[in-house]
């Protein structure tokens, strides 16, 4: 996407490398002073459509930006949101079906976080996170740029 994107896909991919060097810690290097990489693609999702659980391996960081959202429905959840399981889920699932853990508040924690984003959001995260997309219920596509962040050796 970087050599059709122009000087649009060029800023976004500064900017998603930019927060990526705020949130990154190296033991033996300043995250300023490595050499980023990013891979960018578009993802044109039309009414309907959603990403199925999925993580990026090989890379540090996954990041998606917001272009549009599509129209939602007249009446209802327009879906669509981002969300994020809980890494630790599966495993004492498979012992103990039913099994979770309390959180804070004394109430179970849930296996899933959803995000609701809007135009012009751009959401990172660890590579490894799993990840995907609920059903779009509205019209039009949603439109949204996701990415792949890593530092070359």
């Amino acid at each position: 996407m970087l050599d059709w994107g122009g000087p649009a896909a060029a800023k976004l991919a500064d900017l998603a490398i930019k927060a990526a060097k705020r949130l990154s810690h190296f033991e033996d290097r300043d995250p300023a002073t490595v050499e980023w990489t990013i891979r960018m693609w578009a993802n044109v999702s039309p009414p309907g459509a959603l990403n199925m659980s999925h993580a990026h391996p090989g890379v540090l960081w996954a990041a998606v930006y917001y272009v549009d959202m599509g129209s939602p429905p007249a009446d209802g959840d327009p879906g669509g949101e981002l969300f994020f399981e809980d890494p630790r889920f599966p495993v004492p699932l498979m012992r103990l079906p039913g099994f979770r853990l309390k959180g804070v508040d004394g109430q179970p924690q849930p296996v899933e976080q959803r995000l609701l984003t809007r135009a012009g959001d751009l959401v990172l995260f660890p590579a490894w996170v799993r990840h995907g997309v609920r059903p779009h219920h509205g019209t039009g596509d949603r439109i949204s740029i996701a990415m792949n962040i890593d530092v070359k050796g």
